[in-house]
């Protein structure tokens, strides 16, 4: 999916990523 908000792919796709892991309980990721 792009957006056109101006955001490169790269750093798009680490918002992504840290997103989910945020939305990752904890005790996984320890």
């Amino acid at each position: 999916m792009r957006h056109s908000i101006g955001i490169p792919d790269d750093l798009n796709n680490e918002l992504t990523i840290i997103a989910k892991l945020e939305e990752m309980p904890k005790s996984k990721l320890i």
